[in-house]
């Protein structure tokens, strides 16, 4: 008997506290984030910022900003004008390194909601990796980097000395064994005509551009035996 009172006070105590949640419940509302985007196209720099609003949803509203699921805080580059509904995040002296997801996130007691938009920010190519002047042996397959960061994505030429031209490369299959692969120059069998200044082109439509040149030098290897036999024929002839 005193165990069929304890379930019903139980079953009593539940109802009237789901009851209770329902009454506060009611008419109120999870967040609903309008969609954003960077307030204003971003260069290295210049300043832009995001503006978080809610579509919907009950008072009051919490506002957090992740960068890349980082949290972000007020910083020397960064601000955030107000951790409510709504609320702006300022990057002030835009750098490359902003460029990332950013993500609002909203909340209250019921729920939340979070929209994510991406920051590419423009600038002109820097350098990742130069070429550097490169000595091999004749036959030698040779391989040369050149890459640099920036927004767009920055476009390579590779080029070569001809006379006080530069050509690009290849061209025309006038060196039949230099293969362009993107950041890569690939020069197989190398040759004494493998020999020379080449260059590198880096652009994406922001200036500056980047350029750099260095030497290719081909050693060839003569055989010390065939010389040697070559010129006792020679002496014994005369």
């Amino acid at each position: 008997m005193l165990e069929i009172k304890v379930i019903t006070m139980y079953l009593w105590i539940t109802f009237a506290w789901l009851s209770f949640i329902a009454t506060l419940s009611f008419g109120q509302e999870v967040p609903k984030i309008n969609p954003f985007l960077p307030s204003i196209k971003p260069v290295i720099g210049g300043k832009t910022s995001f503006y978080c609003q809610s579509l919907s949803g009950s008072s009051p509203l919490h506002v957090t900003w992740f960068k890349d699921d980082k949290e972000i805080h007020d910083s020397s580059f960064i601000r955030i004008k107000s951790n409510e509904d709504p609320s702006v995040l300022i990057i002030e002296t835009i750098q490359s390194s902003h460029s990332g997801n950013y993500t609002c996130r909203m909340s209250n007691k019921l729920g939340y909601d979070s929209y994510t938009t991406e920051l590419l920010v423009q600038g002109s190519p820097n350098w990742i990796e130069k070429p550097k002047d490169i000595t091999a042996h004749s036959g030698d397959t040779l391989t040369v980097n050149c890459s640099a960061s920036g927004y767009p994505k920055p476009k390579i030429e590779w080029k070569r000395l001809q006379g006080s031209s530069w050509i690009n490369l290849p061209s025309n299959n006038l060196y039949s064994n230099q293969i362009q692969l993107s950041d890569k120059l690939i020069i197989k069998n190398t040759t004494r005509e493998s020999n020379g200044k080449y260059g590198c082109l880096m652009s994406n439509g922001i200036e500056p551009n980047l350029w750099t040149e260095f030497d290719v030098t081909i050693k060839v290897i003569f055989s010390y035996n065939y010389l040697s036999q070559s010129f006792k024929l020679w002496t014994r002839s005369s």
